[in-house]
């Protein structure tokens, strides 16, 4: 699926997938350093997201939300497929997982949390569809 990809991208998705986010985003980070172009605002995306989630499930909100819109506007430019990873649907559940926070008007929610079922997966392209 991934294979054609530097081994720190595929531990760092694995990581994603793990909920391993700190993890995740320390080995991404080293990629990102070494990275140049297009993929480079790909992989802070992907970073923004896991730092996002890790905030979220340590109660960090305001950073959690701060860093949901930076992923979010860096993904979204990259299409429905990037890098080996269906990236549209990715950001569909990312944003479903985040939707209660955005929704919430308080400066200190204290009625929101992140929900296990709902933290985002990243889902590989299939053969044949990659991008």
């Amino acid at each position: 699926m991934t294979e054609e990809f530097p081994e720190q991208y595929r531990e760092g998705l694995r990581l994603f997938n793990d909920e391993e986010f700190f993890e995740c985003h320390e080995v991404l980070e080293e990629l990102w350093s070494e990275t140049v172009g297009a993929d480079r605002k790909f992989l802070q995306g992907l970073i923004q997201a896991a730092v996002a989630l890790f905030h979220f499930g340590n109660e960090n909100f305001g950073g959690a939300k701060k860093l949901y819109l930076s992923a979010h506007k860096n993904l979204d430019l990259f299409g429905d497929e990037f890098m080996g990873i269906q990236l549209s649907l990715f950001l569909l559940d990312f944003r479903q997982c985040f939707q209660e926070l955005l929704d919430n008007t308080e400066a200190y929610p204290t009625t929101v949390g992140i929900r296990d079922e709902l933290v985002p997966k990243i889902r590989y392209v299939s053969e044949g569809q990659r991008s």
